[in-house]
Formats: C-alpha cells, structure tokens, sequence
C-alpha cells in the first residue's frame, strides 16, 4: 500500500512537472515566471506533509477495554 501510494505521487509529478514548466514559461508576473508558482506549490504540499509526519489521535485509538477501536490493517 506505502509502494502504491508513493506510486501515485510520482505518476502525479510526470504529468504536472511539464504542464506547469509549460504554464510558467507563458505567463510572467511582477514577481517573475518561477516564484508565483514556488508559493503555490508550497502551500498545495504542506497539508501533505502535515499528514505525513503527523500521527493524530483518532488513528488506532483505544477504547476504554484497551482494544484498538478502529484497527488500521
């Protein structure tokens, strides 16, 4: 399952890294051709990261018996 979804994200950055290359070169802004999207790729990721290196409570959390109420297989 860690393979498919690292799978998925990589398939995701050979679609998106040309069509964005392609859309950066077209438009130019008074901050220039790159950073705009720099800023706009960050704040899309950083949600992501959140996920990855977060562990909130609601994952296996435990009953008042001590069993995993929603067991993650």
């Amino acid at each position: 399952m860690a393979g498919l979804a690292v799978l998925s994200g990589q398939i995701t950055d050979g679609i998106m890294t040309p069509i964005v290359g392609l859309l950066s070169d077209k438009y130019n802004t008074r901050w220039g051709k790159r950073y705009p999207w720099y800023v706009v790729g960050t704040i899309i990721v950083f949600p992501t990261f959140l996920g990855v290196y977060g562990y909130p409570e609601f994952v296996n959390a435990k009953g008042s018996d001590g069993k995993v109420l929603h067991p993650n297989f």
